[in-house]
């Protein structure tokens, strides 16, 4: 049975929960601008759960006083790893095209950024937060100048329009 203690929240996990809620609208806003398949609410909950998963590792860091060795790192470990996992399934190779390697990489990064924030570390969640921000800008509007450019050799050649993308 587990103590009363562990029950509540404290003001800081509250914090640390809406401030990873914070993170991920903040690079899903980013991903749904540019009809991506991980938008805010994927993003949201990868970060709020990771989060959540620093939490507990610290509660149960906690629970063991000293006694039971207990190690929050495992269960960071187990979030990177299984985000791993979630985000091989999203990269899709078509023919010679390879599709969703920055969404995929977009949850990775945002696993992490919620663990950093369940681990206390704010500013760093903060600053590679804002970073991923003005990469995944750059990024969208590289692949927007890229589409006009095929667009109109499509268009000086006489070809139709290239089919809609599928948001991989």
């Amino acid at each position: 049975m587990l103590p009363n203690s562990f029950l509540p929240i404290t003001w800081i996990e509250l914090v640390q929960l809406c401030l990873a809620v914070l993170c991920g609208i903040v690079i899903g806003f980013e991903r749904e601008a540019h009809q991506k398949p991980a938008g805010i609410t994927t993003l949201v909950i990868v970060t709020l759960a990771s989060t959540l998963v620093m939490q507990v590792g610290f509660r149960l860091a906690e629970l063991g006083g000293g006694i039971t060795p207990a190690d929050p790192s495992r269960m960071a470990t187990a979030v990177v790893t299984g985000i791993g996992f979630l985000g091989a399934g999203m990269i899709i190779r078509n023919a010679k095209v390879i599709h969703g390697v920055n969404t995929a990489a977009t949850i990775w990064c945002m696993a992490c950024v919620g663990l950093a924030i369940g681990a206390g570390a704010y500013f760093a969640a903060g600053a590679v937060t804002l970073l991923a921000r003005v990469a995944l800008h750059f990024e969208g509007q590289r692949l927007t100048k890229l589409a006009e450019m095929r667009a109109a050799r499509r268009r000086d050649a006489g070809l139709p329009p290239e089919p809609p993308d599928d948001g991989y």
